[in-house]
């Protein structure tokens, strides 16, 4: 029995320093801090260099919304698989040395692998330009049913195809109804709109938003959270960066105060969350120390570049003696 799957896109981050309003003037309407768009593959040399010419290189890091969260999970010390496409070029090679867990399923296909240039501004924020390449064929074959069957969760985040979408979709659709459900739909799916996303909330248990999500994802509805618990989830987690999180349920309205350290890189912050708090599910926390180890841990993953401030097993041990107490 695995404590969790994951589903989503698999890249390979390369990490840059730049002013922030290098940025805006290269993508004058597209730009906003903390977003993320995606380009075609064949505009990749091109980005790249306006980033070598602009920004300072700062790292390489294996990277993808759910493939960060399962990384986080197995390094403290849950047993995990990942699901997923990667090129057989070396961006491909670097993403497969970077996944922790032996037992995913990531297979190798002839063509370029997943990469995503992640722009730090002055403050540490991050703005995320995606070239999804191999990930948009991920299809049927590429799932591991057996491993969908024998998890306690399944946690997804998004593609930009639609064919990896209901791909994801027919994977949630086989999951052991004993087992939950979880995804960060982030800025490309919440793009969807709700109607077009439904069908995936609709089979979620925990969803994952950022207000700005919220907001495109509903868009001028009112009501927003008693319509996204009326339709599946039975949690909700709001993320709001530095001003903590809200957790809601239909009983009750959760609200974490953030931990503030000195920031490098909010890249993949978000992703770190949400594997502590379903560390915290896992371990049967109460849904308060869950949101609480979850800002603790997402604190702490900015103070370094790409994955190498990720919380570990003895951070997750210190705070479960603390909630036994």
């Amino acid at each position: 029995m695995y404590d969790a799957v994951g589903i989503g896109s698999l890249n390979i981050d390369l990490i840059f320093k730049i002013k922030k309003y290098e940025l805006k003037k290269r993508w004058p309407k597209k730009y906003k801090p903390g977003g993320e768009i995606f380009e075609p593959s064949f505009k990749f040399e091109k980005i790249l260099n306006f980033a070598k010419i602009k920004g300072k290189f700062l790292r390489k890091s294996g990277g993808g919304s759910a493939a960060n969260t399962i990384y986080c999970l197995a390094k403290m010390g849950f047993k995990t698989s990942l699901i997923g496409n990667v090129g057989s070029d070396n961006y491909g090679k670097e993403i497969l040395s970077q996944i922790s867990s032996s037992n995913s399923f990531v297979k190798t296909k002839n063509g370029k692998s997943g990469a995503a240039l992640i722009f730090l501004d002055e403050s540490g924020d991050r703005f995320i330009v995606v070239f999804p390449n191999l990930n948009n064929q991920f299809n049927k074959k590429d799932l591991d049913i057996d491993k969908l069957k024998k998890t306690r969760i399944l946690h997804m985040s998004s593609f930009v195809g639609k064919r990896a979408f209901h791909t994801q979709l027919y994977a949630a659709k086989l999951v052991n109804h004993k087992s939950l459900i979880s995804l960060d739909p982030g800025e490309i799916y919440a793009k969807k709109g709700f109607d077009r996303l439904y069908p995936l909330i609709s089979l979620c248990n925990i969803i994952f938003l950022t207000d700005y999500e919220l907001k495109l994802l509903f868009s001028n509805k009112q009501n927003v959270v008693s319509l996204l618990l009326e339709s599946g989830p039975d949690i909700i987690v709001l993320k709001k960066g530095k001003k903590g999180s809200q957790i809601i349920t239909k009983e009750k309205r959760y609200i974490i105060d953030p931990f503030y350290v000195d920031v490098k890189d909010t890249t993949g912050a978000g992703d770190v969350y949400d594997a502590a708090f379903l560390a915290g599910i896992l371990k049967k926390w109460d849904i308060e120390d869950c949101g609480i180890f979850a800002s603790k841990a997402a604190a702490l993953s900015t103070k370094g570049y790409g994955r190498e401030s990720y919380p570990g097993k003895d951070f997750l041990e210190s705070f479960e003696r603390k909630v036994k107490k």
